[in-house]
């Protein structure tokens, strides 16, 4: 019995810890695609300095072809990322920029 106990004890200390870490995320992720009018490297530094310059956090996250990357773009809320979208519309050499949308796969 006293082992019992002591189970359901450690489970109740571990799951209160567990909540008293958890801190809520309030960054808010897109998944972005930009399209550049010539073909560049999507993970190339250099590019990766210049498109941070939107205002958010930017990763890569893919390439889908020469001229088109997938990356993450994190922002402090919803019309952070909004502002940081149309800073990377205006930046030269970019043709598009879009939200990447999972396709369904049915």
């Amino acid at each position: 019995m006293p082992v019992r106990h002591l189970i359901t004890l450690l489970a109740l200390l571990c799951g209160a810890s567990a909540c008293a870490v958890a801190h809520p995320d309030d960054v808010v992720e897109y998944r972005i695609i930009i399209g550049f009018a010539d073909p560049v490297r999507g993970d190339d530094p250099q590019l990766l300095a210049r498109l941070a310059k939107a205002g958010a956090r930017l990763r890569f996250a893919a390439s889908l072809s020469a001229q088109s990357h997938a990356y993450r773009l994190s922002c402090p809320h919803t019309s952070g990322c909004e502002e940081a979208m149309e800073a990377l519309r205006a930046q030269a050499g970019i043709t598009h920029v879009q939200t990447d949308h999972i396709k369904d796969p049915r």
